[in-house]
């Protein structure tokens, strides 16, 4: 890392006592509009040393800052208060670095590349939410240097060859569940909803728990049927009760939202709730679904209109599995009428 004599704690100690009339609100479930809010105010003209920054919220009892370096890059500035103090070297990833400068007593961890900015506010608000209230200077000195490591590998540059207009229709769909189940959660039991998305990872169900699995299918508002990929789609797992749940969407509705939009509408859920944000993250990297990616299918808007739910744990619901398939058959694909489906409903959402 290259080394810099920056007057950090002079800067910042300034800008601590200034009256920022936005920051008055609380803090602790700060949000992603806020954040970005508070880097538009920041005044990111040309600098000659240091950063211009900004206190994060004064709700924090650690000193946390963003601002802009002299290059124009974004940064998440810590200061430590002395006698307090860490002995690390500078470590720079791909896109993502971070550093101890001893003379000002500040740990730094700069953005690298503005096509991950979006990613970064996610990095500064999983951080915050953990360290907003902790007073001992080693354990969120510490915290932050964790949540690099944690979070640097989400910073890799990725190659993607673009999803098909059915794949992102199935993930919208997988979506919709994951936000109706983020509803429903709390400060507790969000981790483990985000945990049980496993769509992204072509596992064979697109969620599971410890005691139920959910295959999603999402179809056109229109449509009577749904497409079953395989005979291992509705195989039961043992000691796990298996739900059908059919999501059903309008296409290119007026009032529709883009993956982008839908996954920044779970994004704010789970911000709301304290949840690991990291946890989603990982998932939708799976897919390529971040940063200059999202664009690419902006053209697609979908309307969740309802959400319907299905026993397959039933013996007598319409299925063929890797138990009833004949030996020599497989790689099985084949459509369910969804009106024959009746006698096996759960239960039904509107959206």
């Amino acid at each position: 890392m290259e080394t810099m004599s920056w007057k950090l704690m002079k800067i910042l100690t300034a800008l601590k006592t200034q009256n920022f009339p936005f920051l008055k609100t609380h803090f602790k479930n700060m949000r992603l509009e806020q954040l970005e809010t508070q880097w538009k105010r920041i005044d990111n003209k040309e600098i000659e040393d240091g950063f211009h920054s900004i206190r994060i919220s004064p709700d924090s009892i650690p000193d946390l800052y963003i601002g802009f370096d002299r290059g124009g890059l974004r940064n998440l500035i810590l200061s430590i208060p002395k006698p307090h103090s860490f002995r690390f070297k500078g470590v720079a990833k791909q896109n993502l670095s971070i550093d101890y400068f001893e003379e000002s007593n500040h740990i730094v961890i700069k953005l690298i590349s503005s096509v991950y900015s979006d990613l970064f506010n996610d990095l500064i608000l999983s951080l915050y939410k953990r360290i907003c209230y902790i007073s001992n200077a080693e354990d969120y000195g510490n915290e932050l240097i964790k949540a690099f490591y944690r979070w640097s590998g989400f910073f890799t540059d990725y190659t993607t060859n673009g999803l098909t207009d059915d794949v992102i229709k199935g993930l919208f769909g997988e979506l919709t569940l994951l936000k109706e189940l983020v509803k429903q959660s709390d400060s507790f039991s969000i981790d483990e909803v985000l945990e049980s998305w496993k769509g992204p990872y072509d596992a064979r169900n697109d969620f599971e728990s410890d005691t139920k699995c959910t295959e999603v299918k999402t179809k056109e508002e229109t449509k009577t049927e749904v497409r079953i990929s395989s005979e291992f789609q509705l195989t039961l797992t043992p000691d796990k009760s298996l739900t059908l749940c059919i999501v059903s969407v309008s296409v290119n509705h007026e009032d529709g939202l883009t993956i982008s939009e839908q996954i920044d509408s779970v994004k704010e859920l789970i911000s709301e709730r304290n949840g690991e944000m990291g946890i989603l993250i990982n998932a939708l990297l799976q897919k390529g679904l971040f940063g200059a990616s999202l664009p690419l299918y902006g053209h697609l808007k979908f309307k969740p209109m309802e959400m319907s739910f299905y026993d397959c744990s039933a013996d007598n619901f319409p299925k063929i599995t890797t138990l009833n398939i004949t030996s020599g058959i497989f790689e099985v694909s084949y459509n369910l009428r969804i009106s024959q489906l009746e006698e096996f409903k759960i239960s039904q959402i509107k959206l």
